[in-house]
């Protein structure tokens, strides 16, 4: 089974989340795919970074697991602790910080997390 980890990055100053944007997939949270050598918040916490040069702090308790077919989707809450979000990968075209109201509008029903439902 993969195992996706999304880092769902609020910052405390700026009162949003931070989303990103791929020409594939539309808008979503920082995610990766979990590597077998490391923990899953630090591959939550390694995709925030390398998508948006933004450094976070994870709360693994609140860590929520969703699996659908052959993917095990694993959800953390996070804070924004510095950096400037801007896209920081290739397939990352846009990064944006936005309310609640205005994720649920962006992100396509799959990839609210289960924190939010």
């Amino acid at each position: 089974m993969r195992k996706i980890t999304f880092a769902i990055v609020y910052d405390n100053f700026k009162k949003a989340f931070l989303l990103v944007h791929t020409p594939e997939s539309g808008w979503n949270f920082p995610y990766n795919i979990v590597q077998c050598e490391r923990f899953p918040q630090d591959d939550a916490m390694k995709a925030v970074f390398e998508q948006t040069s933004v450094r976070c702090k994870i709360n693994c308790d609140t860590k929520k697991v969703v699996c659908y077919k052959n993917v095990m989707a694993i959800y953390y809450e996070a804070n924004s602790l510095y950096g400037v979000a801007n896209p920081a990968s290739p397939e990352i075209d846009e990064v944006r910080y936005c309310t609640k109201e205005e994720a649920l509008n962006l992100l396509p029903p799959e990839a609210i997390p289960p924190q939010w439902k």
